[in-house]
């Protein structure tokens, strides 16, 4: 039964896996739109290495109103489906308030193992994400944790990079791109200079963020807006839009 759900777990996460695979190989034969004079090939190397790390990483940030299924193989007493309260916690059986808010399902699963260990013997526990929160955002590329994250009150897209952990030595901080849809749904690119913002703390160009935009902090300047947005809205757009939006 374990297997079982742990096999709709990672059913779930295919489609996610999907799309990331189809975007950095993609990206990797495209490596002319975002190097500007650099060396395509060497980008190409580049993007990758990188495949294998951002298809480990990537992974659903909880949050508010998110409703998980927490099954504890055999103990169906302790099993349990709740949802994230405002302030970030849930409450299982046997087991004190439990601070979820910013983990991904398997730290969930890890603490909620740790947790009824002191109480049982040898608990297996399994986390499933059953209904996303209804606002989410997505943060990919040059972060140490890229993936789909709530967005709850005001975020900035420094809060949402810094959230994400984006690595320092190898992120263009002055050309992260945002795409937002038009209320037509069409996706429009802005390059935003983080390193501008950062160095001069001008707060007027810290955008706030809304529901379903996307970060991509990238790891070469990306030179032709128009050409990224094209390639966005042909490869990625259908994928990470149907990510953004669904729910089980």
């Amino acid at each position: 039964m374990a297997r079982y759900y742990r096999y709709k777990h990672m059913k779930k996460n295919f489609n996610i896996i999907n799309f990331l695979i189809l975007f950095v190989l993609t990206v990797s034969m495209s490596g002319l739109l975002f190097a500007d004079g650099g060396n395509a090939i060497e980008a190409e190397k580049s993007y990758e290495r990188d495949a294998e790390a951002i298809m480990k990483n990537f992974d659903y940030i909880i949050g508010p109103e998110d409703v998980l299924e927490v099954f504890v193989w055999r103990h169906p007493d302790l099993s349990a489906t709740v949802t994230v309260r405002p302030d970030g916690k849930i409450s299982l059986p046997i087991l004190d308030d439990i601070e979820v808010s910013g983990l991904t399902p398997k730290e969930l699963d890890k603490s909620v193992t740790q947790g009824l260990s002191e109480l049982i013997k040898d608990p297996r526990v399994t986390v499933i994400v059953r209904n996303f929160s209804s606002k989410k955002i997505c943060v990919l590329g040059e972060v140490g944790k890229p993936g789909m994250y709530p967005l709850t009150g005001r975020l900035t897209i420094v809060e949402a990079i810094a959230m994400a952990a984006y690595t320092k030595n190898s992120a263009v901080l002055d050309s992260v791109i945002l795409i937002r849809r038009d209320l037509d749904g069409t996706p429009k690119a802005m390059r935003v200079n983080m390193k501008k913002i950062l160095k001069a703390s001008k707060t007027e160009e810290n955008i706030l963020l809304q529901p379903n935009d996307v970060i991509f902090v990238p790891k070469s300047f990306i030179s032709k807006l128009d050409d990224f947005l094209e390639f966005f809205t042909r490869k990625i757009n259908p994928s990470i839009q149907w990510q953004l939006t669904k729910s089980y």
